[in-house]
């Protein structure tokens, strides 16, 4: 693939990842005072620290993401493979949660 073509697929992932972050789930879980309030609210209430509560609601795309490569790669599933959409939801819910997790990491400096 050419580096153009790397570029383009990448702006498409993070304008859809922006679109995410601040259009449509934000406003469910967090406020505009704290965006990361989810995650501090969640940590009250299990006791561990923002940052591994957040990684915690990750590896629910993380999970998916790597169920998704066996259907493509270890049973060939072509139908998978070619559903784009469905791989750029799975794609940009685990990039804008690593976005998060660097935020409450950021935060705390």
């Amino acid at each position: 693939m050419k580096l153009q073509e790397v570029k383009k697929h990448y702006r498409t992932l993070m304008d859809i990842v922006e679109s995410k972050m601040f259009d449509h789930k934000n406003k469910e879980y967090a406020s505009e005072e704290d965006a990361l309030s989810n995650f501090k609210d969640a940590s009250f209430l299990t006791g561990y620290e923002p940052e591994l509560v957040a990684w915690l609601y990750a590896t629910k795309h993380y999970t998916s993401i790597v169920d998704l490569m066996k259907k493509i790669f270890i049973d060939n599933n072509e139908k998978i493979l070619n559903s784009h959409d469905l791989i750029k939801e799975k794609f940009t819910d685990m990039i804008a949660y690593l976005v998060l997790i660097y935020c409450l990491i950021y935060e705390k400096r």
